[in-house]
């Protein structure tokens, strides 16, 4: 267990006994007797369809804030107004929305030329929906199919678990005055604010981020902080909202979910990948095999490699486990670690790239290696080597 899951598991039992009461279970301690079980139905009480249980969703809202305080009894189990609106969620399986095995990919985010995308060899490409963040300088529909008429998978860049204040989204007086869905600025990359990414106004804006993505023509979309899960589950984020880590990942899977029901279901739009990126250890909470069957295929950043660093065995091991478990449901894993110096490709920096590709292939992954100050503001094209020269 890591992040101290071991003491939040202990008051997430407690705030689950509550919740039984709450839902009308006369003996809760009958209904919940191990810590699996908990997390079993409150996984189901989450992934609760309006067609299944419209009276109960609508009676039973989001429990907001458990307690950081540890005792013999829950001191408070806050319910509040409804935040998210239901989606029909199934276990079904998505086979035609799979991502095929490319041989190449490639991840620029700022300054990408669609005319530079389609001869460079790459066989998909994440992309932001425009070419530095805003609306002015957006991608044309006509750009985005020449992409594809080219034979290159063009993936929409977006984060649902943080806010960009220079997107066409944000409202100035959110500076001063922030909605209650909006945590805390990342110290790491200023301008970017936390999500509570169950609440049903960051969701709308979120599918309306979506809708321009589906009308430019995106073959799909590469959802950014699924981790946030974690945040939201750490006793330590000085937030005013800390949930138990099986909650928190209960509604980052169904907001997942949703995201594509909506593509795929509403807007009618397939194929249509969606490829979230990182937080593999949501699987440990993927009770009915909803999150595995939505989407297709992950993105994951530094698994063999931090920067420069080599990462311990422990750790890449302990990630590869998830991502193993992704792939023997035919699902691709493109795989990004920021190693290239800008040196060229000769000496220290040669024999990095080359370990750290000869290591993706060899797991079935599929390598990009980027420039280590994850800027990811060009590509970077290393002759017969990436995109490799059998396949460009």
């Amino acid at each position: 267990m890591r992040r101290r899951d071991a003491l939040k598991l202990g008051v997430s039992a407690l705030a689950g006994l509550a919740l039984g009461s709450f839902l009308g279970f006369q003996n809760p301690t009958q209904k919940v007797k191990t810590t699996t079980t908990l997390t079993q139905t409150l996984t189901k009480f989450l992934t609760y369809t309006e067609t299944e249980s419209n009276t109960l969703w609508r009676t039973i809202t989001q429990i907001e804030v458990i307690p950081k305080t540890i005792s013999t009894t829950v001191t408070e189990t806050r319910v509040i107004e409804e935040h998210t609106t239901t989606t029909v969620l199934s276990t079904v399986s998505y086979p035609e929305h799979t991502l095929p095995m490319v041989g190449s990919w490639a991840y620029q985010l700022q300054d990408a030329e669609p005319d530079e995308l389609a001869v460079s060899g790459f066989e998909l490409v994440v992309v932001d929906y425009s070419r530095d963040g805003t609306d002015e300088t957006a991608y044309s529909r006509d750009e985005i199919e020449m992409l594809k008429q080219r034979g290159v998978i063009p993936v929409a860049y977006l984060s649902i678990g943080e806010a960009e204040d220079y997107r066409f989204y944000w409202k100035k007086k959110w500076n001063i005055n922030k909605p209650k869905w909006l945590g805390r600025e990342n110290p790491e990359w200023p301008g970017n604010y936390k999500v509570k990414y169950w609440y049903d106004e960051w969701q709308r804006i979120v599918l309306r981020y979506l809708d321009k993505i589906i009308n430019q023509g995106f073959s799909g979309v590469y959802l950014d902080l699924i981790d946030s899960f974690e945040y939201w589950s750490d006793w330590e984020n000085n937030e005013d909202t800390t949930l138990p880590v099986y909650e928190a990942a209960g509604r980052m899977i169904n907001f997942v979910a949703k995201i594509a029901h909506y593509a795929r279901a509403v807007r009618g739009y397939a194929p249509f990948y969606v490829i979230p990126q990182n937080g593999e250890s949501i699987l440990d909470y993927d009770t009915h095999g909803i999150y595995l069957s939505t989407i297709s295929a992950i993105g994951v950043e530094d698994l063999w490699y931090d920067g420069t660093t080599p990462n311990t065995s422990s750790y890449v091991n302990e990630r590869l486990q998830y991502l193993n478990l992704i792939t023997s449901a035919g699902k691709p894993v493109l795989s990004v670690d920021y190693v290239d110096d800008g040196t060229g490709y000769v000496g220290e920096n040669r024999s990095r790239i080359d370990d750290y590709i000869t290591k993706a292939r060899s797991s079935g992954f599929i390598p990009y290696a980027a420039r280590v100050d994850r800027e990811l503001d060009r590509l970077v094209i290393i002759d017969e080597v990436q995109p490799p020269r059998e396949l460009s």
